[in-house]
């Protein structure tokens, strides 16, 4: 579920709108219906808190991504949640250009 401050912030014309919102909830669900295993919907958990705003949290979420990545045997979704993970350690968005 969405953070409540999320939601709020809408309507006080924080920076948060309602995409963001509904991001949120599509992707905790998403991560609760696979038990939090999923290491690519962990990271975009993460990098939506981030951007957000609220790194703390990402980095929460995101400290489970390499975990379940590791354990799979996939050396690129390790390197890339570690990517992740790094960047919300500075306290900025991640993003990842398009090709």
């Amino acid at each position: 579920m969405a953070p409540r401050n999320l939601d709020h912030r809408i309507y006080r014309g924080g920076n948060v709108g309602p995409g963001l919102v509904c991001i949120f909830r599509l992707v905790e669900r998403a991560c609760a219906l696979t038990e939090r295993r999923i290491p690519a919907l962990l990271d975009t958990l993460a990098a939506t808190y981030a951007e957000a705003g609220d790194f703390a949290r990402g980095i929460s979420a995101g400290d489970e991504a390499p975990i379940h990545a590791r354990s799979s045997g996939d050396n690129d979704a390790v390197k890339l949640s570690e990517n992740i993970l790094a960047t919300l350690r500075e306290n900025l968005p991640y993003r990842q250009e398009l090709d």
